[in-house]
């Protein structure tokens, strides 16, 4: 991080000293008070089970310098640096934006309601081609985490690439003014967080709501495919493009095909064409490079660069992560479930070549609302519709992906669970060679269990040569 120094954390903050030097800098900006580090400032968040201002003295001893607190009003006699906010998380976003000020470097900004992570990381891979690029690692795409971000940006980077999230009306357009986004990338709206927000209307406006930081120059880059995208055709204050398969699109993808960890297809732009290859499969994939290539091509990356960055992507963990052996493919999704993720993966699932069978352990999505029930039983319509052979559901939610295959009256065997308990016990009887399998559920249900549970059993089997 660029330092700051308690001048600055004051004046950003509007802070008060109560105790400490204000000549000291600021090395590190963090929220966990267990990370080691000397010249760090600890910002103790208030959360809904733990009180961040209880570890104080722990982040002293890991190497703190200074904390800010909103409990301690009065002059402070202790080590290190003590200033008084009235609010820590709003003081930790006024420090990021004013850090974010600091630094003139393009900063593209992605949301959507499925595909983000995978957007932010194709993206980034693309840029560094030729730049030095800040990107969010992980999950850090929220009210704390955002911040956190744009506090590790240095005189080094050239760029930024960060993620935005939502879990309430009005936290995009909040993040979107602390990142003040040059370039904006939405990937889609689907229902995900239609429980807190009702409407997918109400979702397409929130996920718009990334513009609110962006100044009038600001570039919006849109899924053309997504209905309720593509109607912001000729609607938007900022200029704006479109990328999908549809002809009318400023970015597309031509001649698409697929392989089991891969695609590639013709890019079409307005200079030209190239053909461009993803280690990644899926058709959804291939949206999130098309987003990539155009955020590329307007942060001003030569084609060619941002073709080879984007040939060394690599996704992120439990992200739909093919692990192979040579009798077994399993497809570790377990990160988080949405419908438009769900069927994605199975599209996946359902188009891998040189499988002999193809099983999908499919566990209850969350945060639905009145579309719980529609959404999972759709989903199973989907499964007898790609031809999954086995479907194994985990959860009182999954069970309803039962009834959506059964209403198909296909070819899908189907087998429902309470846990990921039985559902192991019986994948583990099941799997054989040749098997593809996925697993995918919502973070709750915790699938990633499953998944370590696949691995020892293939190590166990392959060790004792039953393949």
């Amino acid at each position: 991080m660029k330092p700051l120094s308690v001048e600055q954390v004051l004046h950003a903050a509007g802070g008060r000293l109560l105790c400490g030097s204000r000549d000291k800098k600021f090395l590190l900006v963090h929220t966990d008070s267990k990370k080691k580090g000397n010249n760090s400032l600890f910002v103790p968040i208030i959360g809904s089970r733990v009180d961040g201002h209880d570890f104080i003295e722990d982040a002293f001893a890991n190497g703190a310098a200074g904390v800010l607190t909103q409990r301690h009003k009065d002059e402070v006699v202790g080590e290190g640096v003590w200033i008084a906010v009235d609010n820590t998380r709003k003081a930790l976003q006024d420090i990021a934006c004013y850090h974010r000020g600091r630094f003139n470097i393009p900063v593209t900004a992605v949301t959507g309601s499925a595909g983000k992570t995978s957007t932010r990381e194709m993206i980034a891979a693309a840029l560094s081609a030729e730049k030095c690029v800040l990107k969010t690692e992980g999950n850090f795409n929220s009210r704390v985490g955002l911040p956190l971000t744009i506090l590790m940006l240095e005189d080094r980077h050239e760029a930024g690439v960060v993620e935005i999230g939502m879990s309430e009306f009005g936290e995009i357009a909040e993040l979107s003014l602390i990142a003040k986004p040059d370039i904006a990338v939405v990937t889609n709206i689907g229902i995900s967080h239609i429980e807190q927000l009702g409407s997918l209307e109400n979702i397409q406006r929130e996920k718009m709501s990334i513009t609110r930081g962006m100044n009038n120059n600001g570039i919006v880059i849109l899924n053309g495919d997504d209905p309720l995208l593509a109607e912001y055709k000729g609607k938007m204050r900022h200029k704006t493009f479109f990328y999908g398969l549809a002809d009318w699109c400023d970015y597309r993808a031509e001649c698409v095909e697929h392989g089991n960890n891969s695609s590639s297809f013709e890019f079409v732009y307005p200079e030209g064409r190239q053909r461009v290859y993803v280690p990644a499969a899926g058709r959804h994939n291939v949206y999130n490079a098309l987003a990539a290539l155009a955020a590329a091509c307007q942060n001003g990356i030569e084609l060619d660069a941002a073709a080879r960055g984007l040939s060394a992507f690599k996704g992120e963990k439990m992200r739909q992560q093919l692990l192979e052996s040579s009798e077994l493919h399993i497809i570790d999704d377990t990160y988080n479930a949405s419908p438009d993720s769900m069927a994605a993966a199975l599209l996946v699932l359902a188009g891998m070549n040189g499988v002999k069978r193809r099983i999908a352990v499919l566990a209850d999505m969350m945060e639905l609302g009145r579309f719980a029930y529609q959404s999972h039983f759709d989903l199973g319509v989907k499964a007898a519709e790609y031809g999954i052979d086995v479907v194994l559901t985990v959860g009182t939610r999954a069970a309803w992906i039962a009834e959506g295959i059964e209403s198909v009256r296909g070819c899908t065997e189907v087998e429902k669970y309470a846990d990921n308990k039985g559902a192991l016990e019986r994948l583990k009887k099941m799997i054989k060679s040749g098997d593809a399998v996925l697993v995918k559920g919502s973070r709750s249900m915790r699938t990633e269990e499953i998944v370590a549970g696949i691995k020892d059993k293939v190590m166990a089997v392959c060790r004792n040569g039953e393949y």
